[in-house]
């Protein structure tokens, strides 16, 4: 997953408005940033700049939501089939409750607004987020959904079915001749998702 620098930049004003990192971390991260594209949050976790904990509890004031322990949660696996198991793995998030109005995610990172909507066109209903720790919920994924491979695969079954229904949509409407509808389809979202997940798995 791509980081949003608008995002980024939400997420450094708040770790510096909480006090959590100096001046001159913050110009620190912003430099490894540039040098090699890491997210703020895998920045400041992998050098220890902040326990996750905090991190997390700084995003959750900062969304106006909880954050839930996925040890202590019993969740319905009814509840884990609402996601795909690549899009769960590509954003590393997991439905830990079903709503009459929305899906409950957690989630262990403040996720850009294109994200969100990523998400939600794939579970084609409206969500909500709770923080939880990001190895908890990796380790819930690989309970639930198994290998990564099982990912890339059912993603390019859905690929092959979409793909197909969207070419045959054209051909349908009598654009046999007209290579824009082809590369209009090639440009749909289950190729766009599968690109995600390659490049988030290598």
């Amino acid at each position: 997953m791509n980081a949003n620098p608008a995002t980024q930049d939400t997420l450094l004003q708040l770790l510096i408005d909480n006090g959590a990192l100096t001046p001159e971390q913050v110009q620190e991260v912003r430099e490894e940033q540039e040098r090699t594209g890491h997210s703020v949050h895998k920045i400041v976790s992998d050098h220890g700049l902040i326990s996750e904990d905090d991190l997390l509890t700084i995003i959750a004031n900062h969304l106006g939501t909880t954050i839930v322990d996925l040890q202590e949660m019993e969740i319905a696996p009814a509840t884990m089939q609402t996601i795909p198991a690549s899009a769960a793995r590509m954003y590393n998030i997991v439905p830990i409750a079903l709503k009459p109005s929305a899906v409950v995610l957690a989630t262990s990172q403040l996720l850009p607004p294109e994200i969100i909507d990523e998400i939600r066109f794939v579970l084609t209903r409206d969500i909500s987020f709770v923080m939880a720790r990001s190895e908890d919920i990796k380790n819930l994924i690989g309970r639930f959904y198994g290998s990564d491979n099982a990912s890339i695969d059912e993603l390019l079954a859905s690929l092959e079915s979409e793909f197909e229904q969207d070419v045959g949509l054209q051909l349908r409407e009598g654009k046999e001749g007209d290579e824009t509808g082809v590369v209009e389809a090639a440009n749909a979202a289950p190729v766009v998702r599968l690109v995600n997940l390659i490049l988030y798995e290598a």
